[in-house]
């Protein structure tokens, strides 16, 4: 069981119909194993070659996208997507996707910074942070995820890919599957465009090492972004929830020891909101501008108050969801 590529969290259950998205950060596989469900006979849209990704779902507009979900299954009765940035709004997609099945990507954090360093020049601190906030998103997602969900490791997978082949395959149901499209699933996940990028470690090390000023005005002007953004996240996020909230009491005749519990778990939004108003506060105190110490410690209150708020988040989308399936 270790030696797996593919972890199944809840299986998939045989099924004529089903909608396929694969999630992950960019450079994380991603895109082979979109490609490789493509090859297996599922339409992933009008991809871009380059990184198979559909442009269609690249549209910020929630309400376009619901209308291409729509279009397309009454188009195919199997299909999917793969842009990675749908993390951010997979929530409000749920109650319109059929029979949803997920596949998300993991890889070591260190070589996605590497790889997107040497693809589009990135820095590395920056990329490291855009990783966890991504995974931070994806691992509450997997949480509260109530549809078919696995997990694949793209560091097992590029070592035994024959092996990401056939576990897809039994996650997804798929049966009597002809030679000719198992020779091109193979053929291309074996195709060099998907070797995985060397673990240089000498520059973690190398950073490890570095001196560090405590009053360095070049870090403390990096954490205090990072703690700007953070608390930013917090406040949007914020908003989404009221926004849930409003969704979920519109449903008036709907799932009421449902809505019970979400009600609960809302009386706890006011503190949420008190509680960063107070972070963002302290970030403008000059004590905080001047000391490492007193920067980092607020970032990372910062951090755990998004962990909060996220949590709720995903209380009220699980809520929202289970009462439109209800009404489905």
């Amino acid at each position: 069981m270790s030696d797996r590529v593919c972890k199944v969290i809840i299986p998939n259950k045989p099924s004529d119909q089903r909608t396929v998205i694969v999630l992950g950060v960019a450079r994380s596989g991603t895109s082979m194993v979109t490609g490789l469900i493509r090859e297996l006979g599922i339409f992933m849209g009008d991809i871009d070659i380059d990184n198979h990704e559909d442009p269609m779902f690249a549209n910020d507009n929630i309400e376009d996208l619901k209308k291409i979900i729509n279009q397309r299954n009454q188009q195919y009765s199997n299909w999917g997507w793969k842009v990675p940035k749908t993390i951010f709004c997979i929530h409000e997609l749920l109650p319109f996707l059929r029979n949803p099945c997920f596949i998300v990507l993991t890889r070591d954090p260190f070589d996605i910074a590497h790889s997107m360093q040497h693809r589009t020049g990135s820095s590395f601190d920056l990329s490291i942070e855009h990783i966890f906030m991504v995974y931070h998103y994806l691992e509450t997602f997997i949480e509260f995820c109530v549809s078919p969900i696995a997990i694949v490791s793209y560091n097992r997978a590029v070592n035994d890919r024959e092996m990401l082949v056939q576990e897809l395959i039994d996650f997804l149901n798929f049966e009597n599957i002809h030679e000719e499209t198992l020779a091109k699933a193979y053929a291309f996940v074996s195709g060099s465009a998907y070797k995985p990028t060397s673990h240089d470690k000498e520059l973690s090390i190398h950073l490890d090492r570095l001196p560090v000023d405590p009053f360095d005005p070049g870090i403390l002007m990096h954490i205090r972004e990072r703690t700007k953004r953070l608390l930013q996240m917090c406040r949007d996020e914020i908003q989404n929830i009221q926004a849930t909230a409003n969704e979920i009491l519109s449903l008036h005749d709907l799932g009421n020891s449902e809505k019970l519990v979400w009600h609960e778990e809302l009386e706890h939004l006011p503190t949420l909101q008190d509680s960063l108003e107070k972070l963002c506060d302290k970030n403008t105190i000059e004590d905080v501008e001047r000391n490492i110490s007193s920067a980092e410690g607020l970032r990372q209150d910062s951090k755990s108050l998004l962990n909060k708020v996220m949590n709720l988040k995903w209380t009220g989308i699980r809520t929202l969801y289970k009462l439109n399936r209800l009404h489905i």
